[in-house]
């Protein structure tokens, strides 16, 4: 799989995939899944079977949040590459193969949570970039992909963000709801990419925040974006997964 299959968009403007940040484990090349401080940074891989690493292209370090690759394989955490202490707890969740290398599946009740930490918090900008591989898209359910909101509590304390897929109304779509803090007042933003998404097929999906704008890209294209500003309200632990409702 060459770097230049993939696209990454950094602000406004197009990224070649050759600049994207990738390891290597016995020549196998592992893209990076990233959760990041800014909208410059950037992560990547993942499933639901998921798989995933964090990064951004030519990043430092130091200026990784987290960086899990998902590839131990076995046991009950998945562990963080950046040097941030922020390992993911496995509970229920299965191993198996994924985009590149391995992933994680889950199934209903099932997730991988990486504890809450201010250093986890993303407040003013971020981005998101992960492989999916949704198992249902047409079952009447919403099925959470990655989250942030607080738990235990339900989405209408209005602060955090959630990328989703739903299953619920026509046409059936991938959604990303966040709340945020604009002129004094907790607003809700969300993008989405309509009528498009099959199961069993593997996405890559791109989420970026950088205070102005909010998009939703899907296998290098801008599919939504939305103005949105002000900080983003947000507590709790980090979820990939979690339920379906």
């Amino acid at each position: 799989m060459s770097n230049t299959e993939y696209r990454r968009q950094k602000a406004s403007r197009r990224v070649s995939g050759s600049r994207l940040l990738h390891h290597s484990i016995l020549g196998v090349r592992y893209w990076i899944f990233a959760v990041v401080r800014t909208a410059r940074r950037w992560m990547s891989p993942f499933p639901l079977g998921l798989a995933m690493l964090l990064g951004w292209a030519g990043a430092a370090q130091a200026d990784l949040v987290m960086r899990l690759a998902l590839d131990e394989g076995e046991g009950a955490v998945a562990r963080d590459a950046s040097g941030k202490g922020h390992d993911g707890a496995i509970r229920g969740a299965t191993w198996a193969e994924g985009k590149v290398g391995k992933a994680l599946a889950f199934g209903d009740g099932q997730f991988l949570e990486v504890p809450a930490k201010p250093s986890l918090t993303l407040a003013k900008s971020f981005t998101l970039d992960l492989w999916i591989c949704p198992s249902a898209v047409d079952d009447g359910r919403n099925h959470r992909v990655l989250t942030m909101f607080p738990f235990p509590g339900p989405a209408e304390h209005r602060t955090g963000w959630c990328l989703f897929v739903n299953g619920r109304e026509r046409p059936k779509s991938l959604m990303f709801i966040m709340y945020h803090a604009s002129d004094g007042q907790a607003r809700g933003t969300a993008v989405g990419w309509y009528g498009a998404l099959t199961a069993n097929r593997w996405y890559h999906v791109v989420v970026a925040y950088d205070g102005r704008r909010l998009q939703l890209i899907v296998d290098g294209t801008v599919v939504d974006a939305q103005d949105a500003s002000g900080e983003i309200e947000s507590a709790g632990p980090l979820r990939v997964s979690d339920q379906a409702a």
